[in-house]
């Protein structure tokens, strides 16, 4: 995950006081996204997953 500017293509969502922004295409393959901090002896940090996918897989 890193940082950019925005795009207008862009989708902006604010959560609990935190603004999240992601390429409108990942909407169209995930119906909801799991976005958690973690601390860990690996590090801290956002890790981003999908809760379940539209799309099927191989």
């Amino acid at each position: 995950m890193s940082l950019d500017e925005t795009k207008t293509e862009d989708i902006i969502k604010e959560i609990e006081g935190y603004s999240f922004a992601y390429d409108k295409s990942l909407e169209d393959l995930f119906d909801e996204i799991n976005v958690d901090y973690q601390s860990s002896w690996f590090g801290k940090g956002f890790s981003v997953s999908p809760l379940n996918s539209k799309g099927g897989n191989c």
